[in-house]
């Protein structure tokens, strides 16, 4: 006789985004039709996040999280299960950082300062400095779309593009420099 296997061993690792993304979307009185219309994500992707069958790129994750009015923390995580603050605030505008580079925050730890991610709109030939990064912050980087070149001092270029990602650990000023029209998400965290 073989023993129980429990529920949460059963299912995949997308079951419990699925869950959350079904109770929000639920909660707000969305169907999956208005949803993807309102983050730009097809009804088919929805429904097999929903259903645990896909796990979502970052971009995707946010995307949803968008079109839910939450931050992607509490579309990863079961607010219900997890000690998580959320803090919601006004789509924050864009801010001109040179003459083709624009940044946008989309969302911060309220607690610590510790975590933030920033959304970069570069046009070709743009040139920018990632705010706010010191040596030992960790950095986590994802090209939307577009392709740039990503610069630490005493370190060669490393060139990414769509749906190309990077995690590193600052060991200096990062310099991200665009070949072509670029967006690019950004995590930063500092060391605790």
């Amino acid at each position: 006789m073989t023993a129980a296997v429990p529920l949460a061993e059963r299912e995949g690792p997308g079951a419990s985004l699925g869950r959350t993304l079904r109770r929000l979307r639920t909660i707000r009185g969305l169907s999956l039709e208005r949803l993807a219309a309102r983050c730009g994500v097809s009804r088919a992707m929805l429904s097999q996040i929903e259903s645990g069958r896909s796990m979502p790129t970052i971009t995707v994750l946010g995307r949803v999280a968008g079109g839910l009015q939450v931050t992607v923390t509490e579309l990863l995580g079961d607010a219900r299960d997890a000690p998580v603050v959320v803090t919601r605030r006004p789509e924050q505008p864009w801010r001109a950082v040179g003459p083709l580079a624009r940044v946008r925050e989309l969302a911060n730890d309220p607690r610590l300062q510790r975590v933030r991610w920033l959304e970069l709109a570069l046009d070709v030939g743009a040139e920018l400095e990632l705010p706010g990064v010191a040596p030992g912050d960790a950095v986590n980087l994802v090209v939307d779309a577009g392709r740039v070149s990503l610069r630490q001092p005493g370190q060669l270029p490393v060139t990414l593009e769509a749906s190309d990602a990077s995690a590193l650990v600052a060991e200096g000023p990062i310099t991200l420099s665009a070949h072509r029209p670029a967006t690019v998400y950004v995590l930063l965290s500092k060391p605790l």
